[in-house]
């Protein structure tokens, strides 16, 4: 498959990536229930607008634009989507989605709101240059140019699993540490919501079907794009642990 060949199933991958922006929210609402401060739908949603405008202006370039040496992409920045074929079109959604689950990923670390302004710089940061660039290291190009000196020394991370788990997950880690900040206290806690963690679990489960199944399309030498071994989600767990408080 080429990146311009099924462009109906990587549209249909990338909207089950898209549940997995529900999955998360329903999971951390279920399990912290809901805060007084601020809504957190709202919150939610304009980092995750924020995210996909910066990915589109400049992190989509260094992801997947023409290798420079295999340090980052040249080209591909601010897209007009109307002017490219459906599906590089397609591709760009599904790449994009990818990178709005590793921000909901980091934002799980902080459920509330005490410190949106610095949470939002972070999702920023990790759509615009953290993600994009540590994606193109381990990918073996995409479209065109030299692979990422990772993938030159033979790193595996199929179809990005370790960009995105292990990239979220230890920079959520790393923002715990700098903030020094956990679960809140008694006073700003509710009761849990068991059954809409439970729902938010069957949410996710269904999104994985379209991360798992929107394989990367291989380089003409017949290399899966991203990598040759398997997925690798533990990273993540660093930060969602602070979810459920432990």
């Amino acid at each position: 498959m080429s990146i311009a060949s099924e462009p109906l199933w990587l549209i249909i991958a990338a909207g089950l990536v898209l549940l997995l922006q529900a999955g998360f929210f329903c999971l951390e609402r279920g399990l912290h229930g809901p805060f007084p401060d601020a809504p957190a739908a709202g919150r939610r949603v304009a980092l995750l607008a924020v995210s996909l405008l910066l990915f589109w202006l400049a992190g989509f370039g260094l992801l997947a634009g023409r290798s420079a040496g295999g340090w980052a992409g040249a080209t591909g920045f601010a897209l007009d989507l109307s002017a490219l074929p459906a599906g590089f079109s397609a591709f760009f959604v599904f790449q994009a989605f990818l990178c709005l689950a590793a921000v909901s990923l980091l934002t799980a670390a902080l459920p509330d709101s005490r410190h949106f302004s610095t949470l939002l710089l972070a999702a920023a940061l990790l759509a615009t240059l953290i993600y994009p660039l540590f994606a193109h290291w381990t990918r073996s190009g995409l479209v065109g140019g030299d692979p990422g000196w990772l993938a030159r020394l033979g790193f595996i991370d199929r179809g990005g699993a370790a960009a995105v788990h292990s990239v979220a997950g230890w920079s959520a880690l790393a923002l715990l540490f700098l903030l020094r900040k956990g679960r809140p206290g008694p006073t700003g806690a509710a009761e849990p919501d068991f059954n809409l963690a439970a729902l938010g679990l069957l949410v996710l489960l269904a999104g994985w079907i379209g991360f798992f199944g929107g394989r990367p399309a291989p380089t003409p030498g017949g290399q899966p794009a991203g990598g040759r071994g398997g997925r690798s989600p533990a990273p993540s767990f660093c930060c969602l642990a602070s979810v459920d408080g432990s």
